[in-house]
């Protein structure tokens, strides 16, 4: 549809602008997609496919040519993110004793305390890095916006508001990963204390 093609390279299924278009050159990869902000998988597909090869062709050098199954994985983990962080009115009726602060509270502390052990104390992260993901506050202000109705910005805009000289390469290359992690364990610990809760 709408002109594009597909191709195999080195094994892997990529997407083409164009039926004419041949990859002859570095094309992006599956870790390029999986770095790329959840902005730019809102909408429909057609409007994805627009805006990812935009930007291979505005800010990359890389050659503008998608990986198909990359895309698709981002896509469908994407939405169910989006799924699994919203639950329907219907089963939000919690007791009114549920004491959510005490919750998030719980589920942030056992996080720190994860930070602390595998990431500080193995020297994965120096003591101003892990500042930045504990105390100055991007894992707090990230549970405060689950707890007061969701999440409405990508993890590296919670870390650039305390590295303001971090970009967005250097973010995915170094704090992605781990900041994704952490940011799991905390969600899991809400989930599992209020099903305790119920």
């Amino acid at each position: 549809k709408k002109n594009y093609s597909k191709t195999s390279y080195f094994g892997v299924v990529y997407i083409l602008e164009n039926v004419s278009a041949e990859l002859n050159q570095k094309p992006s990869s599956a870790e390029f997609i999986e770095a790329l902000p959840n902005n730019f998988f809102h909408g429909s597909n057609e409007k994805i496919l627009v805006a990812v090869f935009d930007y291979l062709k505005k800010e990359t050098d890389l050659y503008p040519a998608v990986p198909l199954n990359a895309l698709i994985r981002r896509i469908k983990r994407y939405h169910s993110d989006n799924f699994t962080n919203s639950l329907p009115p219907k089963q939000t009726n919690f007791d009114s004793n549920l004491d959510i602060e005490n919750i998030v509270s719980c589920s942030l502390n056992d996080v720190t305390a994860r930070l602390n052990t595998f990431y500080v104390e193995k020297g994965k992260l120096n003591k101003d890095e892990s500042e930045i993901f504990r105390n100055v506050n991007v894992l707090v202000e990230y549970a405060n916006d689950l707890k007061d109705g969701g999440v409405s910005r990508g993890l590296y805009d919670y870390f650039n508001a305390h590295m303001i000289d971090l970009s967005k390469e250097d973010f995915y290359e170094k704090y992605h990963h781990n900041l994704d992690y952490l940011i799991r364990l905390l969600k899991k610990g809400i989930a599992e204390r209020l099903e305790i809760e119920k």
